[in-house]
Formats: C-alpha cells, structure tokens, sequence
C-alpha cells in the first residue's frame, strides 16, 4: 500500500541520494553563477566559500586566493606593516581583478603610502565592480587631494553613507557626550536630565549632520582652496548649510574646523574672528591653502592683537611664501603621517623625496630628511638637507633650529650660536630656543651668558628640562621641589 512519506521519515539510506542531489544542484547553480557578472559570481564564490568548496570550484579558486590574500594584508595592517599589506593586496588583485574588497583595501593602503596613481586606480576599480560609499568616497577625496576638483566634486555629489552608518555615528557620538556630560554633573540627578539629555541630543544631531555631509565638505573645501569661493558659496547654500547657523564663529557646528571657518568667511566675513584659530590650527597640519585663506580673512576683520600678532607671524613663519601644488601639500600631509600617525620613517622619507618632485621649493620635505639624519646621529649627514631647506626657506624657523642644533654637534658652535640667535630675533618667548642657546654658550666656557639664558627659559616656563637640570647640576636640587632661576635662589 503506498503512501506519501516526508523527508524526515525517510530511511538514511534514502536520505543519502537526496542530500547528493542537493548539493549537486548547489554546485551547479554556483557553476553557472561563476560563469555570470563578476558581482554575481563573487556572492556566488562566496556562498560557496561558507561550504568549503570555493577553492576546487572552477572560477571561484581564484578569488578563495584572493581572500586569503585580503586576510594576510589586513593582518599585516595590524601589525603597522602597509607596505608588506600593500603586497598582499597587490596579490590578492592579481588572483581576482574583480574583486571590489580587493580593490578597496589596495586603494587605501597604498593612499597611506603615498602611492596615489595606484590608489586613484584602484579606487576606481572597485567603484565601478560595486558602487559602494567607501569605494566613492575615496576616489572623490584622492582627487580633491591631488588638485582635481571638478572629478571630486563630481564623485563626492554621489558619496552618501547609508543612513544606518550614520545613525551608528551619531549614536556613539551622542552617547560619548553623554558619559562626559555625566562624569560633570554626578551626583545630581536634575542636572543629567536638565544638562546632559539636552546636550546628548544636540550632538547626536550634529554627529548625524556630520556623516551625511562627510564627503560635501570634501567638495566644499576643494573649492575654497581652488579659488572658486562664490561656487562653495553656493554649494553651500543648495545643501542647507547656511540655515543651520547664522554665526559659524558662535556655537557648535556640525562639521569640522575648516569647514566652519571657510563658512564663517563666505557666510559673514565681517563677523569671522575665528578663522583666526583654525588657520593657524590648519597650518599646524600644513594645510597651506587653507590655512592662508583663514588667516587672511582674519586679518581683514577686528582682532585682539595677540591674536593678529599670531596670524601674522604664523602667515610670515609658518607658511611657505609661495603658492604650493596641492599635490605637494597631500604629499607633504601624507609624509607626515606616516611618521606621527604610524611610525614609519623609512616610508615618511620616500614620500619627502615625492613632494620634492612635486615642489622643488618647498623647504618642509628637505627639513624633514635632514632630521631623519639628526635621529639617527647623523648629523654630518644632516647638514647639507637642512642647508637646502634654508636655501629655499629662509624664514623656516624649525629647519633653522635643528640646523643650529646640528652645526653644536658638529663642533661649530660659534655659528650654531649665531643660529639660535636669530630664531630668537623671531620668537623671543621661545623658551626651547633660549635653553639651547643657554648650553652652547655653556660648553665655549661662557657661563655668564649660559646661565643668562638659562634663567630666561625657565622665566618662560618653568618646566623646561634643559634649564632645569643646568641649574640642579651647577647648584645642586632646589630643596622647595624644582629648580629656579639663579637670581632668585
């Protein structure tokens, strides 16, 4: 008699065909999907992968290969080793051209290094295999960085995070300003909902603001540094920027520094003191183009004049006096990072040597390889790259410096003195300086004028190591817990 029997009441020794043929029929789609586009044969290998049989699967080897590629490159990410990452990823690109995540990971990685050709290759690549956000946002920013202003702000004006990325963004931001609110008003219960539910409202907002607006203030900037002011201005306006604050130097923005001062600037300039401080902030970063706009700007609008005494210096001292190519100044950021960010000084050195390509003019990268060689005790080395930094930049004041610091090490301390001395003609408060002055006079057996010095910088700040150790070693330790001046013991 028959009957109709479930899959779960069949016998293992029926089971067994109809497992086979499911997985046949699994391989066989997958084999026909490899066969497809690319993005439907990597979700296929893919799937395939979770199985573990991606890798005796013909056309999904490759990108098994490809994938251990991408994981051997992210772990020497780990490690601080992107040069060796870049290599994986080079492979893994090698093994399967069409995998996006390939693609996206050599871009970044080989950004970090400086390798912009290949990065600018790669993001584009893995922007048209997948169109994600990431893989657009780093094509349009590579292009903002390296002068191309219309591909960035034709890219960044399709750049938009998915909504749940900037949730997630606004949600930690929120909750960041909540424990700190918190840690402030404890223990008062009024004052966290009275301060802090408030304060973590508005900068969530701000924080989701921010991500939206991520890769347009990308654009923005690119077009205040190009010289295009009255289309920022308008860019600005056609994404609502302009109602959100009618003063961008008063009250919390939504989007960073540069952003708000050259807002500030265009929006309202005869109300934009704070371009003041984040021009200098900028040229902090060596954010040249931004940072001479801001400070600029600044100077045209009423200012406390210790602060217009900081623009001017920083504009006179802390700038180059020439238009620098963008690329030199991406260059010279990137160089920079490598060595503050990640520590590697071998790379940040072979990108010196590209921003010298770029502008032979700029002192920065020669300043830079010279005091590579100063760290490295090598201070005959040094001297010629800090001589080429002077040569090209005369007013650059820490190439200046370390030349002085490296002519002491060289035994020509006479001239080193000279040196230091005309830093301090500049910045006559720079207790650093007057310090190091201090123990050049000291070792040519000038001890008046050492100890001079010496009581300047600790005048200057009274934390300064250099004076305080030259006084504990001639007077032995100050018993009130420090060493001061000599006048005053």
């Amino acid at each position: 008699m028959g009957q109709a029997v479930s899959i779960y009441g069949l016998s293992r020794r029926g089971r067994a065909p109809l497992f086979i043929g499911i997985a046949i029929l699994i391989v066989g789609v997958g084999l026909f999907a490899v066969s497809l586009a690319p993005t439907l044969r990597g979700a296929a290998c893919g799937v395939l992968g979770r199985v573990g049989i991606d890798r005796v699967t013909p056309g999904c080897a490759a990108a098994a290969r490809a994938r251990l590629a991408i994981a051997a490159g992210q772990a020497a990410v780990v490690r601080n080793s992107h040069r060796a990452a870049l290599a994986h990823f080079r492979a893994a690109v090698a093994a399967a051209p069409d995998s996006a995540d390939a693609q996206l990971a050599r871009g970044e990685t080989a950004e970090i290094l400086g390798e912009y050709g290949e990065a600018r290759a790669a993001y584009g690549r893995a922007r048209a295999l997948s169109g994600s956000f990431e893989a657009t946002l780093g094509e349009g920013e590579l292009a903002a960085r390296i002068g191309d202003v219309e591909t960035a702000v034709r890219l960044l004006a399709t750049a938009t995070p998915p909504r749940r990325r900037s949730a997630t963004f606004a949600f930690f931001g929120g909750a960041a300003t909540m424990i700190s609110c918190a840690a402030d008003q404890w223990p008062d219960p009024s004052a966290l909902w009275r301060e802090c539910v408030p304060a973590t409202r508005r900068a969530g907002h701000r924080f989701f603001i921010a991500s939206r607006n991520a890769a347009a203030q990308i654009a923005f900037r690119s077009l205040v540094e190009d010289g295009q002011r009255e289309r920022a201005l308008a860019y600005a306006r056609d994404h609502g920027w302009l109602a959100l604050s009618s003063d961008w130097c008063g009250g919390e923005s939504a989007f960073d520094f540069e952003t708000t001062g050259a807002l500030a600037v265009l929006a309202h300039p005869d109300r934009a003191g704070c371009a003041a401080e984040h021009g200098i902030r900028a040229a902090d970063l060596g954010r040249v183009r931004m940072a001479r706009f801001l400070l600029q700007h600044a100077l045209a609008t009423p200012l406390d004049p210790s602060i217009r005494a900081r623009v001017e210096h920083t504009l006179r001292y802390g700038l180059p006096e020439h238009d620098v190519p963008k690329l030199a100044e991406s260059l010279y950021r990137t160089a920079s990072r490598l060595d503050w960010v990640y520590r590697q000084p071998t790379e940040e050195i072979g990108v010196c040597h590209k921003v010298i390509a770029a502008d032979p003019r700029l002192s920065w990268p020669y300043h830079v390889i010279g005091r590579d060689h100063m760290l490295r005790g090598d201070h005959r080395g040094a001297l010629p790259w800090l001589e080429k930094a002077l040569e090209v930049g005369p007013r650059d004041l820490k190439a200046l410096y370390n030349y002085a610091v490296t002519l002491e090490w060289l035994d020509r301390r006479e001239e080193a003195i000279a040196a230091y001395q005309k830093v301090l003609a500049v910045e006559p408060d720079n207790a650093k300086v007057h310090a190091s002055l201090g123990m050049a006079f000291d070792r040519l057996g000038r001890h008046d004028q050492a100890r001079q010095q010496m009581e300047l910088a600790l005048q200057l700040d009274p934390r300064q190591r250099e004076a305080r150790d030259y006084f504990n070693h001639q007077f032995g330790r100050d018993a009130r817990g420090g060493p001061t001046a000599f006048t005053a013991r």
